[in-house]
């Protein structure tokens, strides 16, 4: 399950973010590329159309919101420098990271053998 990011505007006012795969869709059919191809472009920074996209797909718990909304979002959490670490963090929520346990390919903690199953 992709988890909600709970936010709150410079007023105070409760978001939530999730970036569920509606929401996904939606970026992609916004920006007419696959999302792992919108992901891979943020990697050099973000515009504000692509921080308030984003954001405005991801919000109402992934419901999405019309895109004078959304770019109200981006007003309400400060501009477009502070939206982007909510944007940041509703990707991340997306895709998060395995975490490194030390465990090998097979799943064996590092320098131990995994018993073959019966």
């Amino acid at each position: 399950m992709i988890s909600t990011v709970p936010v709150k505007t410079l007023a105070g006012t409760a978001v939530l973010l999730r970036l569920n795969t509606s929401a996904m869709v939606r970026v992609e059919r916004h920006f007419q590329e696959p999302i792992a191809k919108v992901l891979a472009s943020l990697e050099g920074g973000m515009s504000v159309e692509t921080i308030a996209v984003i954001l405005g797909e991801a919000s109402n718990d992934g419901a999405g919101c019309p895109e004078e909304e959304a770019f109200q979002l981006v007003d309400d959490f400060g501009g477009a420098q502070a939206a982007a670490v909510h944007a940041v963090a509703v990707i991340e929520a997306a895709f998060p990271q395995p975490k490194d346990d030390g465990a090998g390919a097979d799943g064996a903690a590092a320098g131990k053998i995994k018993k073959p199953a019966k």
